[in-house]
């Protein structure tokens, strides 16, 4: 009797540890406002002067930093609704 005690004894002890429920995926929906495209600028065709080279750079630039602004949006919205 004490040996079969015993042995049960070791036997649970030898038994695997429970698995860990898995965590739920969370996702998020960015909204489409913040994913749109905006156009790039065209650049100059035929003929064209110093000026209309200056005028597309400056308007290259703009959207640029409109594109950066809106991947900031997207990363602070995430942050602030996501976690």
């Amino acid at each position: 009797m004490r040996r079969v005690c015993l042995l049960l004894m070791l036997l649970s002890g030898c038994a695997a540890a429970p698995v860990p429920p898995p965590t739920p995926t969370v996702l998020c929906q960015v909204p489409a406002g913040l994913l749109a495209n905006r156009p790039q600028p065209s650049r100059p065709q035929g003929d064209y002067q110093q000026r209309d080279v200056a005028q597309y750079l400056i308007a290259l630039h703009q959207w640029g930093t409109q594109g950066w602004a809106r991947v900031a949006a997207v990363k602070q919205w995430v942050n602030t609704h996501c976690e």
